[in-house]
């Protein structure tokens, strides 16, 4: 029952009042991916005549839920002091959004489905300084664990309850997955790879879950951003 519980929490971080809380693996939200994103976005800022914001220092993280359609809705933002300190931004991005037509619906189990994606937005970047090819994630910042990843995953293996699992040796690797949020915490923990054994499965989510060290949050021209990572770990049994 346990192995079971764990794998409901699994999928209900992904799927969430009907909707993906981010994008399936190797799906991507935008036709063409980031960097049509960004280039439609200069282009319509330059075709409407926009005006740069005062404040070109101004930096908002868009969420956008993409639906079955192709349709979108732009979240709503809930940190009053984030929206009042990039409130041109986060207008002139409302300007932009209506022009936009590029949406790519997520598909999960074999369906669209509404998901939500992001984008950072510095317009600093969007207006004359843009650049062919350009994409926000280029310019991120990656979170840091303190001593560096090897110091991770010694912690992280350090946490693991493993199971006795009869019969088995040999060595593989798995790939976990995470997001290290503006103040440096671990969210959403999830397998990207199975080993077979649910158990031992269990066991590596229910260890990141109780890890509770803090990393350096990444940042997107010096402003700390929520960061997805993915992570290869090694296992050898004998």
């Amino acid at each position: 029952m346990k192995i079971f519980y764990l794998l409901s929490i699994l999928v209900s971080t992904l799927v969430c009042a009907q909707f993906l809380e981010r994008y399936p693996e190797n799906q991507v939200s935008y036709i063409g991916g980031d960097v049509a994103f960004y280039k439609d976005f200069h282009q319509i800022l330059k075709d409407k005549n926009i005006t740069p914001c005062e404040n070109r220092q101004e930096m908002y993280v868009l969420k956008v839920v993409v639906y079955e359609d192709a349709s979108i809705k732009m979240a709503k933002e809930q940190n009053a002091e984030k929206l009042e300190k990039n409130k041109c931004t986060y207008e002139t991005i409302k300007k932009v959004l209506p022009e936009m037509t590029g949406w790519n619906p997520a598909i999960y189990q074999d369906k669209k489905m509404p998901a939500v994606a992001e984008f950072p937005i510095y317009l600093d970047d969007l207006f004359e300084n843009f650049t062919d090819g350009y994409a926000a994630s280029k310019h991120i910042t990656r979170p840091e664990f303190p001593g560096g990843l090897q110091k991770f995953r010694n912690k992280f293996t350090g946490a693991i309850r493993i199971p006795n699992l009869d019969n088995t040796n040999g060595e593989f690797t798995l790939r976990i997955a995470f997001e290290v949020n503006e103040n440096g915490q671990m969210e959403n923990v999830r397998l990207l790879d199975k080993t077979g054994y649910e158990r031992f499965d269990a066991s590596i989510i229910k260890g990141i879950q109780y890890l509770k060290y803090k990393w350096k949050p990444g940042s997107f021209h010096g402003v700390p951003i929520k960061t997805n990572l993915r992570i290869p770990i090694h296992f050898t049994f004998h």
